[in-house]
């Protein structure tokens, strides 16, 4: 039965249940994934404040702390402190073997604990690089995911993932968990709740190309450092580049590197960016660059067209499928054609223009209380 939003979903809802929410993967200072967790978390805690079923999140004080103005009385937060992977591994079997009153697991960071009552058991995946492209990740990522995502897809009752491509990519390597995949885009992330903050940093009288995602080699910044210095020197002068991430350990590296092809004047290496100043960046931008080498779904150019930014993006991963009414979708290795439509956007005011309003036009408008909702769709599947 259609739900109406493209998801799977089922009328009936059984009543008293005690659904477990593990959202500690969730930091305040984190990326797409961490908003992701976050908005699922608050569209969770709408939905169950219209059922009988009851919401137990355990997560980080970060998001028990964040979340406090959106729980209801259907909803519990029980504080997993930060720590070490390991640490958190033990944290959460504990929990998932102490709290036996669960009668659904639905762990939002990727893996479920190895020793588990035999719950239904829910698991959110928002890609498999480190499993598919092992050498764009960090060591401790390669390990830790090589490691721990694969027995959480084979045990997983039901497998969320945020794009088709991501659903297809786990289908390739683990034929089995076919039937027990569900794609569920996922919406523009929640405001901040300091979102009335003025921001100094994210504002600028000026415009610039800005680029979302930081310094992790999958984010492809070696690359777009070199379309840059492709462009005439006028429309270097006239936009700066601007990268807004972690600096992944890279910053030195990248530094150099703008020195290097003689262009560390016009580039600006901001670090990370809270949510309020980040919109700034995005508001006050000309265009979103977004070279990525992979990505399970990339949020950054739906940030930008819901503002009317056009961007450029890679070919790669999920993004055709997410972004597919953005400016352009190039290959992130042809260097002089990724700098091509960089000029042709800058240049053609009315083909800009008319990016720019398709873009907004087609940004996606489902809500989290949407998404939460058909989360708790695919729990009845299973109970």
């Amino acid at each position: 039965m259609s739900s109406g939003f493209g998801y799977p979903g089922r009328a009936q809802n059984p009543e008293g249940l005690h659904i477990g929410v593990d959202a500690v993967l969730y930091r305040q200072t984190g990326g797409g994934v961490e908003k992701a967790v976050f908005g699922a978390v608050n569209g969770l805690c709408q939905a169950f404040s219209t059922r009988q079923h009851r919401l137990h999140v355990f997560a980080s004080p970060d998001l028990k702390n964040t979340m406090a103005s959106e729980s209801n009385e259907k909803a519990n937060f029980h504080t997993i402190s930060h720590g070490s992977r390991l640490a958190r591994i033990v944290r959460e079997q504990a929990f998932a073997l102490t709290h036996r009153q669960i009668d659904l697991w639905h762990f939002l960071g990727y893996v479920a604990p190895q020793f588990l009552p035999h719950k239904p058991v829910v698991a959110s995946v928002y890609d498999i690089i480190a499993l598919t492209h092992p050498h764009l990740c960090t060591r401790a990522n390669r390990v830790f995911y090589g490691l721990a995502l694969p027995p959480t897809l084979r045990r997983a009752d039901r497998i969320v993932v945020p794009s088709e491509y991501v659903k297809r990519r786990i289908a390739e390597l683990f034929p089995a968990t076919k039937d027990r995949i569900r794609a569920l885009p996922l919406p523009l992330p929640v405001g901040d709740p300091n979102e009335g903050i003025e921001a100094s940093r994210g504002s600028s009288p000026e415009r610039y190309l800005l680029a979302v995602g930081g310094l992790a080699e999958k984010k492809n910044v070696e690359f777009l450092l070199k379309a840059y210095t492709r462009l005439d020197s006028e429309i270097r002068e006239g936009f700066p580049l601007y990268i807004a991430g972690h600096f992944a350990g890279r910053l030195l590296i990248y530094r150099k590197m703008a020195e290097e092809l003689g262009i560390e004047r016009n580039v600006q290496l901001l670090g990370y960016m809270p949510d309020p100043a980040l919109r700034n960046l995005y508001k006050n931008a000309a265009l979103l660059l977004y070279p990525s080498l992979e990505e399970g779904y990339g949020y950054p150019p739906l940030e930008a067209m819901s503002l009317g930014v056009p961007a450029i993006v890679s070919d790669r991963g999920s993004l055709p499928e997410v972004a597919g009414a953005v400016g352009a979708i190039v290959s992130p290795l042809d260097v002089a054609t990724f700098a091509r439509h960089i000029t042709r956007l800058l240049t053609d005011p009315q083909e800009y223009n008319r990016v720019s309003q398709h873009g907004k036009e087609k940004t996606p408008c489902l809500t989290w209380q949407d998404y939460g909702r058909h989360l708790m769709g695919i729990y009845e599947e299973l109970l």
